[in-house]
């Protein structure tokens, strides 16, 4: 069991992610906004952060730049996109992201999948 930080404005996606993660046995908090999230991130740590790229206050490569800069966290991050274009996976490789989930068609099954992979290598990377 993970405990997990999505920060993502759509309502819609919050439910699916919360009710899809669940039902695997992970704990989801969720943050509507990346300032909401910034708050919870100061008080909780997390296994696991997912994040919309294209928030309404901040784009995700800035909030990712200032989470691993200015809060020096090394918490895995999978961003979560309506696209995830190769300038996107390009662009995030100095940004240390663990992994991409476009939303859409059968999101849910691959946001299952995705999250599953970044957790098992996490915990494959603390035995070593």
């Amino acid at each position: 069991m993970a405990n997990i930080l999505l920060i993502d404005d759509s309502e819609v996606v919050r439910k699916l992610v919360i009710y899809s993660l669940e039902r695997q046995g992970h704990l989801v908090e969720v943050a509507s906004a990346f300032k909401h999230g910034l708050r919870k991130l100061r008080k909780t740590t997390y296994d696991l952060i997912l994040m919309d790229l294209n928030l309404p206050e901040i784009r995700g490569e800035v909030g990712i730049k200032l989470l691993r800069e200015r809060l020096q966290l090394t918490t895995p991050i999978i961003i979560l996109s309506g696209e995830i274009k190769i300038d996107t996976v390009i662009e995030m490789k100095p940004l240390d992201v663990s992994g991409f989930v476009a939303k859409g068609r059968d999101f849910e099954t691959r946001l299952v999948q995705e999250v599953t992979r970044v957790l098992n290598e996490k915990e494959k990377e603390a035995l070593e």
